[in-house]
């Protein structure tokens, strides 16, 4: 009886351990099955680096897409990743309030897992600007005006080419030179460079500079 009753266990379990095989085996077909090789999930990963040497990494960059409403931010190491399912080919928006904004386009060609690499350019900073007036008085009554324009910039990618000076009320545009010594952008315009017969036709109105770095941004 105890031999009878020790084989049927036995063969009950046997049976068990098949089924439970059987069932572990089974094809798994939900598309959204993560471990369905046809499933419908696709991942996007990326690093974002500023385009200055050595690319530090950027933390806190939104990175979006505006076609499926999904958005994310990169941590301290300047990565960032995102899941979709059965998402198709669009743009991938970066962007930081310090640094221009850069986009580039996903296209998955058969394949459901991409990775970029992303940089992104620092905005210059204006740190101070001075625009004053200069006159000379000389014997007997001769006298000169000239303005002068001392401009501080700092940008963390080094790569500012060129600042102009605008005025916009004279429809003028004027480069300014870099100076070594002080570090500055300045010039020093007299009145009949700037076709005007006094100085004082300028006192009220704005300036404005514009800045272009070798990426011509």
């Amino acid at each position: 009886m105890m031999n009878f009753r020790y084989n049927f266990v036995y063969a009950f379990l046997l049976v068990a351990v098949v089924l439970f095989t059987t069932c572990c085996q089974a094809p798994r077909n939900n598309p959204l099955d993560p471990e369905n090789p046809a499933n419908s999930y696709q991942y996007l990963s990326g690093e974002v680096k500023s385009v200055s040497i050595p690319y530090p990494p950027i933390p806190d960059v939104l990175v979006y897409w505006p076609e499926y409403s999904l958005s994310t931010v990169t941590d301290q190491t300047g990565n960032f990743s995102m899941e979709l399912i059965d998402a198709g080919p669009g743009w991938l928006h970066f962007t930081k309030a310090e640094y221009y904004s850069d986009s580039t386009y996903v296209l998955w060609q058969n394949t459901s897992e991409l990775h970029f690499d992303v940089f992104l350019n620092a905005h210059p900073v204006l740190e101070d600007c001075e625009a004053y007036s200069i006159i000379e008085n000389r014997y007997p009554s001769f006298q000169t005006e000239r303005m002068q324009i001392n401009v501080e910039l700092s940008d963390i990618d080094n790569d500012i080419d060129s600042v102009f000076l605008n005025i916009d009320i004279l429809d003028q545009i004027h480069l300014l030179a870099y100076n070594t010594s002080s570090k500055r952008y300045e010039r020093t315009f007299s009145i009949y460079e700037l076709d005007i017969s006094s100085i004082e036709q300028l006192t009220g109105h704005p300036l404005s500079l514009s800045i272009k770095d070798i990426f011509e941004n």
